[in-house]
Formats: structure tokens, sequence, C-alpha cells
């Protein structure tokens, strides 16, 4: 009886333990990653203003994973308004083989491959409380023949971050082509939540295969 009492104990103590963690739920396609809630704590960004993040930070910000490209001085940028008021801004950088630059990956979470179709039609979001957070801001770095370009796209209304590359029937083999051979970075994202703008400090690598 008494072994049952402290089994009984041990059971209820392990329940409230893990009761009082509140995890919500990245979704990345067939991938799903939790985010363990925390209190709110600023971390460097990109952007014009610092946005505080509400989940536990995933890695240690002395350490950093970095992926390499060559670009040169001359730049392209190009802005698009969509209809649904939603912003893209295209920055494309010149291609140089004397000038060595990376992209810092200071919380790389993972490698996901997906399939063409997986990724033109992939809306990440957080699920919280079963309901469905979507993201308003992201930015895409686009490697592909040691060329950077960047797709931002700003105050999207349903999470549609990868509009651009939106497979339809006119889609020719060769840009699908040209999509597997690029390496996506997913970064800077960002959702509201209670009238409130926070930042996800994650960062993946897409494979298309």
């Amino acid at each position: 009886m008494k072994k049952l009492i402290i089994i009984s104990l041990f059971l209820s103590i392990t329940f409230n333990s893990f009761s009082q963690i509140k995890v919500d739920t990245l979704v990345i396609g067939p991938k799903k990653f939790p985010l363990k809630k925390v209190e709110t704590f600023y971390v460097y960004q990109t952007g014009p203003v610092d946005l505080p993040s509400e989940y536990e930070k995933f890695n240690d910000y002395s350490k950093k994973n970095k992926l390499d490209y060559k670009i040169k001085k001359d730049i392209i940028e190009a802005v698009e308004l969509l209809e649904d008021g939603s912003e893209v801004m295209f920055k494309k950088h010149g291609i140089c083989n004397t000038t060595d630059n990376y992209i810092n990956l200071f919380s790389f979470a993972d490698t996901i491959k997906l399939t063409y179709k997986e990724f033109s039609n992939l809306k990440p979001y957080i699920k919280k409380n079963g309901s469905r957070l979507n993201f308003m801001t992201s930015k895409m770095s686009c490697i592909m023949n040691d060329t950077l370009t960047e797709i931002v796209h700003r105050n999207m209304t349903n999470g549609d971050v990868f509009a651009y590359w939106r497979a339809n029937q006119t889609t020719p083999n060769s840009d699908i082509n040209k999509i597997k051979q690029t390496v996506f970075v997913l970064q800077e994202l960002y959702y509201m939540h209670n009238n409130s703008i926070f930042y996800l400090d994650r960062e993946f690598i897409i494979i298309v295969k």
C-alpha cells in the first residue's frame, strides 16, 4: 500500500510539473517543432526595431553556423505590392569570385527537405492553444551558384511565405530545376499575438528534392 501511495505521488508531481510547462508547436510542412514558452526576451535582429520573443532560446548565440556565398557591390532591388496588401522585396547581389561573404545562422534549427509541390504550397504557422498563428513577415535567403537573392515578405495576411514560388501550369521545368539547385534559408519570422508583434528566433535551411 505504501509503495502504491509513493508511486501515485510521483506521478502526480510529474504530471503537474509538465502541465506547468506551456508548449506551442511550430508547423513547417510535415515537420513539427515544440516551442517552450518563457518570459519575453529580446535578441538582436536585423530589422529596424528589436521585437520580443516569447519562446525559449534555441541556441547559444555565441555559437553559429554559416553559409558561404560570393558577391560584388552592385545590387538589384525591386519591390512588388500584391493584391492582398502584402509587400515583397527582392534584392539580388552580383557574382564575384574574390569577395567571400556568409550568412550567419545563430539559431539554426533544422534542415527540411521537401518536394517542389510541398515547397511551393508551404505555409508555416504556430499552433497555440488550438488556434493558428500565421507569420506576417519573413525573409528568404536564396543561394544558387554563389549568388545570393533575398526575398522579404511584409504585411502578409495569410502567412503565404512561399507564394513567390507557387506552382502553376505555365511554370517551366527549367525554373523548377533552378529551385532544386538552390539552398533556401528561412529567417526573420514575425507574427502577431494579442495585438503584439513577436519575433521567432528560429532559422531553417530548406532543400527542394
